[in-house]
């Protein structure tokens, strides 16, 4: 659910599986579907990861997705100013 932020948001997410998050691709798309931002590539190890909304999105809908070889997720984000 939103949670309004006054100057930055975090993602927060706990991973039970990361051996299934191997070069993963966090990415903020618009609701098109363009990456509007790349939060982190790499490897997501198990435990719980947080990564950072970028303060430069406009308000706006958007979708932030969590991309591997094994996994493809996308969370709804909302962005109010």
């Amino acid at each position: 659910m939103p949670h309004p932020v006054a100057d930055q948001g975090t993602l927060r997410l706990q991973v039970y599986q990361g051996e299934l998050l191997r070069a993963s691709t966090v990415a903020v798309r618009d609701l098109i579907g363009q990456t509007v931002a790349v939060i982190y590539r790499g490897d997501i190890e198990n435990g719980e990861v947080r990564f950072d909304i970028p303060t430069s999105l406009a308000s706006g809908s958007y979708t932030v997705s969590i991309e591997s070889e094994y996994v493809r997720h996308a969370i709804p984000l909302v962005i109010t100013r």
